[in-house]
């Protein structure tokens, strides 16, 4: 299972980014969330990875088409769906629930969802 953003491991901070240039000036060092498929592109042709934040399952299809490297969500029964179509079509991505504390860990667990990400760790420029 992986957990990003909290601040008892590495305490990464993860950017919300609109904007090519706002992936241009935060990708190095951190981690990188979007929800536009424009800027799946973006990321896909200049090799930086990048998270998708998403509530579509059509999406989803696309963003993996350009190689999304997680996909999150609050959500936890529309997250255990991305699970579960992450595991039938064996999926590079892996499926994350965007967590606010550390006990919402084994609900994800329970669930059988890759990994976790700190709502605390995102943020929006």
């Amino acid at each position: 299972m992986f957990i990003l953003g909290s601040q008892d491991i590495l305490n990464e901070k993860a950017f919300f980014c609109r904007s090519e240039d706002d992936i241009l000036k935060y990708y190095k060092n951190n981690l990188i969330i979007i929800k536009s498929i424009e800027l799946a592109k973006f990321c896909f042709k200049n090799k930086i990875e990048y998270i998708v934040w998403t509530n579509d399952i059509v999406s989803m299809m696309y963003f993996y088409n350009l190689k999304a490297n997680y996909f999150i969500n609050e959500n936890i029964e529309f997250t255990s769906n991305l699970q579960k179509i992450a595991n039938e079509y064996l999926m590079d991505s892996k499926i994350g629930l965007i967590i606010n504390d550390k006990q919402s860990i084994t609900k994800a667990i329970s669930y059988g969802i890759d990994g976790v990400i700190f709502k605390s760790c995102i943020e929006v420029p």
